[in-house]
C-alpha cells in the first residue's frame, strides 16, 4: 500500500510547481491584477495563488520525510489504513509549513503594499499601507509622518511575522 500519489501525478504537479516558481511572485500578481478587475479580493487571490508553489514544495518534502520513518512501516504492517496513518502519524508531526506560512505572510504584506502603492488594490479610499505610502510620498517634504508611519507599521508587521516564524520553529511539538 502506498500513501502517495502515482508517479505521473507527482511528476505533473512537480512540473507545474516548478513553472510557478520560475516566475516572480510580484509579476504573477501584477499580471493577474491587470487581467482581472483590480480589487482587494483579486489582490488577495492573486498573491495567494502566486505563493502556492513554495507551500506545495515544503508540504511534499515534509510528507516524503514523514513517510520514510520506521513507525509508518510498522503501522502499515499491523494493518493501519491510509487515512489512519496520515491523520495519526503524519499530520500530527511537526511540520515546517507553519514557519513558511509566517515568512511568506511577511512577503505578502510587502507585495500587497507594493501593488497598492501602484494603485492596483481597487478602491483607493480603503485604508491600506501601500495607498497611505503613495499619498504620503506626495507630501513627504511638508509632512513626513504621513509616509513614515505606514512604512514603520509595515516594517513592524513583517518583523513580527518573522519573529512568530522563529517561535513556531522553536516549538517542542
Amino acid at each position: 500500500m502506498t500513501l502517495v500519489a502515482p508517479a505521473p501525478v507527482r511528476w505533473l504537479v512537480a512540473i507545474l510547481m516548478d513553472a510557478l516558481l520560475a516566475f516572480p511572485t510580484l509579476l504573477l500578481a501584477l499580471v493577474a491584477l491587470t487581467v482581472l478587475k483590480a480589487s482587494l479580493f483579486t489582490l488577495a487571490i492573486s498573491l495567494g495563488l502566486a505563493n502556492v508553489a513554495p507551500y506545495a514544495r515544503v508540504a511534499a518534502a515534509a510528507l516524503r520525510a514523514a513517510l520514510s520513518q520506521p513507525h509508518i512501516e510498522g503501522a502499515q504492517s499491523i494493518g493501519a489504513g491510509r487515512l489512519g496513518i496520515l491523520t495519526r502519524h503524519v499530520f500530527r508531526r511537526r511540520c515546517h509549513a507553519g514557519r513558511l506560512c509566517s515568512v511568506i505572510f511577511g512577503w505578502i504584506l510587502i507585495y500587497g503594499a507594493a501593488l497598492a502603492f501602484l494603485g492596483l488594490s481597487g478602491d483607493p479610499s480603503q485604508p491600506d499601507w501601500g495607498t497611505m505610502l503613495a499619498q504620503g510620498q506626495r507630501t513627504i517634504t511638508q509632512t513626513p509622518w504621513l509616509a513614515l508611519a505606514p512604512g514603520a507599521m509595515l516594517t513592524l508587521s513583517v518583523w513580527l511575522a518573522n519573529v512568530f516564524a522563529d517561535q513556531v520553529g522553536k516549538s517542542p511539538y
